[in-house]
């Protein structure tokens, strides 16, 4: 099987309330994803680079980065009221219905992404989620 891949990257804080470590504060990343794909050759490509990044920057990129990612579900108080604040001011929430951890992330732009690109005829095959430089999360279809 052939794949080509993209990485990309992000900023990003999120706190995960029902941790019992230091992670439960608001904090943030410094992200890596890289998204790689498959499909039948075309013109040579599986897919022009250019193209995966323009939908991948469009479809999640551009909405989480620099943004406050909320779990819409949270049990904390104080996560929902810090959401709150920042929309009203204007400022930038990548709202999710799951704890934002890198797992959960992982499988949720897989899904997103491979949604995205069925049409193209395009599978992502794997996403991978750094939140450090030296962890991260990795979805494998």
């Amino acid at each position: 099987m052939l794949t080509v891949s993209k990485e990309f990257a992000f900023e990003a804080a999120h706190m995960l309330s029902e941790h019992e470590g230091d992670c439960k504060n608001l904090h943030g990343h410094s992200y890596k994803m890289i998204v790689e794909a498959t499909g039948d050759m075309k013109d040579g490509m599986v897919i022009d680079f250019k193209d995966l990044k323009r939908i991948v920057k469009d479809t999640i990129i551009d909405k989480i980065d620099h943004s406050f990612i909320y779990f819409n579900a949270s049990k904390d108080e104080v996560e929902h009221k810090i959401a709150d604040i920042l929309k009203k001011s204007g400022k930038r929430v990548f709202e999710v219905n799951y704890r934002p951890t890198a797992e959960n992330m992982a499988m949720d732009f897989y899904n997103i992404l491979n949604d995205k690109l069925a049409d193209k005829g395009i599978r992502v095959v794997s996403i991978t989620l750094y939140e450090t430089q030296t962890s991260f999360a990795k979805v494998v279809g």
